[in-house]
């Protein structure tokens, strides 16, 4: 976690903390801003310095799909308009917004910057966490959001990328091989709400097999969209136990 407090005092306290005025440019690069907003974004988003005065930025690396090896940069500039506001964009393709106010709240900031991600097509690799503002509770799939297609089994589940980019999962409805997709569930969320003090939630083991589990719903989902987007075959084309049409 990033402690604003913190980094405003390592560097002199040099960044405002009354966040109500959006005229103010001394929260250009302001930690004291972003901080918060890369909290909720959790990993592997990070808030680093850019540059000896402190220009602080919050990063994403790209390491998979079209948009991999560029970077999603976050941080508070002027605008046109004299007034400071969110920009939120990658360097090389040039995908780019500066609207957002800085007067906004942090779990406002979060979701556009989630929402700036779906847009443009970038995505980070699945991990375990929960989104600000998500109604997990009453989530159910959706045309917008339907029942995955690739999903990785383990330990009596279907785990699979949820609608908010972190892992999820269902569970079996007693038959093996069957699952019950009417109750989908963000597995961070489930942790939190059935914390068990004896089930070591937060231990490295278990961490280390979740992340294995990560990786490997990453793995499908990235072929079955491979397979998604493999042309039809021609219908005049012989088949591999045929001569072709009659």
């Amino acid at each position: 976690m990033y402690d604003a407090t913190a980094i405003n005092a390592h560097w002199g306290d040099q960044w405002p903390t009354d966040l109500s005025d959006a005229s103010n440019r001394d929260h250009e690069h302001s930690p004291v801003l972003m901080a918060p907003v890369a909290n909720l974004l959790g990993k592997p988003w990070y808030l680093e310095s850019e540059s000896p005065g402190g220009d602080f930025v919050i990063w994403l690396d790209i390491t998979s799909g079209e948009h991999v090896g560029e970077r999603v940069g976050v941080s508070p500039h002027a605008a046109s308009d004299g007034l400071m506001r969110w920009m939120i964009g990658t360097g090389k393709t040039g995908c780019t917004e500066h609207e957002l106010l800085i007067t906004e709240p942090p779990d406002t900031v979060a979701a556009r910057v989630r929402q700036f991600m779906t847009e443009h097509g970038i995505e980070t690799p699945t991990h375990m966490a929960m989104a600000a503002s998500f109604d997990y509770y009453g989530y159910r799939f959706s045309d917008a959001f339907p029942v995955p297609s690739a999903y990785v089994v383990a330990y009596g589940m279907a785990h699979f990328r949820g609608p908010d980019g972190y892992l999820w999962f269902v569970p079996d409805n007693g038959t093996p091989g069957e699952f019950d997709w009417g109750y989908p569930q963000n597995i961070a969320e489930f942790d939190q709400r059935n914390c068990d003090p004896d089930r070591p939630y937060n231990g490295p083991d278990y961490q280390a097999v979740m992340a294995e589990i990560c990786r490997l719903v990453d793995a499908v989902t990235d072929a079955d969209r491979a397979y998604q987007a493999l042309p039809p075959p021609p219908q005049d084309r012989p088949g591999a136990c045929g001569s072709g049409p009659l």
